[in-house]
């Protein structure tokens, strides 16, 4: 016996270094699909709405049965949001936008546009999007402390939850445990591209704006469905296209746009702020096309908050 348990950790001894080796080749492999796989979803992220990723068959597929089973499981531990600053032009910081973001074991952080598409296949984009807003307001406190006490908070919601009843009666409970009602927090709408406005639609803006909450569109540009949702004075700030601030030195029709989109915020008392800003030539530019809040590298990456 004592000779089998010798031969045993012999054994152990000899083959462990290429079990290590196995393990690191896996995990590159692993990794590498991903990375192809990601690549994949930037490319085709405009028409994603008309891609199903769970029910491919092929390693893509894959990735994302797997990514989506590992989301519904875990995103009530493992999901954090980052906190980017906005600023104004004369260096006040006058908001931030919260960001989310997971931290997988094996593929690192994973995009944010797809952590959302994976919650909608999977039927749990709601119940994400709640635990989203919890934590958010659970940082509230620390957020004010790093940036100070008029700090307007953003968080996001998509275009589709923010229409459900469910989410609305999830916000009235949350302004009656503590009220929303000056404390300059916001309700950023993102792929505003599924708002429907109808009267259903406006009825929830209008409930969620006498609770004392902000209301922003995300990716504002003067296309025709950005454009509609002005009509009504709802919302309250317009977050610029990031293709317009990004294109800004390429392509004229961008200036144009966005001093058309200063020039009409300002007439109807909306700020405007431009994402993606990331160098001081593109601060003054659009300083003088008339949009003087900013976000971006220039400033700041999206952080955690410190916790004293």
């Amino acid at each position: 016996s004592v000779l089998q348990l010798v031969n045993i950790v012999v054994g152990v001894l000899v083959y462990a270094p290429f079990i290590r080796i196995l393990d690191k080749q896996t995990m590159e492999n692993m990794r590498s699909s991903y990375s192809h796989f990601i690549e994949f979803f930037k490319q085709n992220e405009g028409d994603m709405a008309n891609i199903k990723l769970t029910e491919r068959y092929d390693s893509y597929g894959d990735i994302a049965k797997e990514l989506c089973s590992e989301l519904k499981q875990s995103y009530s531990r493992q999901i954090v949001m980052y906190y980017q600053p906005q600023y104004h032009y004369d260096g006040r910081c006058i908001g931030v936008e919260s960001l989310l973001r997971w931290n997988h074991p094996v593929y690192g952080m994973i995009y944010p546009p797809l952590i959302i598409k994976l919650a909608e296949e999977g039927g749990f984009l709601e119940e994400l999007e709640e635990k989203i807003w919890e934590n958010a307001l659970a940082d509230r406190p620390y957020v004010l402390e790093m940036y100070g006490e008029n700090t307007k908070l953003s968080v996001n919601v998509t275009g589709t939850t923010i229409v459900d009843q469910r989410f609305l009666q999830f916000m009235k409970k949350l302004d009656s445990m503590k009220s929303f009602a000056g404390c300059n927090i916001c309700v950023e709408v993102t792929e505003q591209a599924t708002l429907s406005f109808d009267d259903k639609t406006i009825g929830v803006l209008n409930t969620l704006k006498g609770m004392g909450l902000l209301l922003a569109i995300d990716d504002f540009s003067m296309g025709h469905t950005s454009i509609h949702y002005l009509k009504d004075n709802l919302f309250d700030l317009i977050k610029l296209d990031g293709s317009l601030v990004r294109g800004m030195y390429d392509h004229e029709n961008s200036r144009e746009i966005i001093t058309s989109i200063t020039k009409l915020a300002d007439n109807l008392g909306l700020m405007v702020i431009a994402e993606y800003v990331e160098n001081e030539k593109q601060r003054k530019t659009l300083h003088e096309y008339g949009c003087d809040l900013y976000q971006g590298y220039l400033f700041s990456a999206a952080v955690p908050v410190v916790r004293s």
